[in-house]
């Protein structure tokens, strides 16, 4: 199973949840509405072939590949 951080970017700062499956991802504001299903799905494709150590700039924040435990 793949892990990976996700980095949000708030209003006065950020927060971050680790993310195991594209079901962790429902938590970001306007996931997957129709205006963004675009940049949303380019990320699910990244999550799928990238390697640890990886980062994808993604439209409301950043997500990290991390080592698998």
């Amino acid at each position: 199973m793949k892990k990976f951080e996700y980095f949000e970017s708030q209003e006065g700062g950020m927060d971050h949840f680790t993310v195991t499956t594209s079901l962790d991802l429902i938590r970001l504001y306007g996931w997957m509405n129709d205006d963004c299903e675009t940049s949303d799905l380019l990320l699910l494709r990244w999550m799928d072939s990238t390697d640890v150590g990886e980062m994808y700039e993604h439209r409301l924040g950043t997500m990290v590949r991390i080592k698998d435990r």
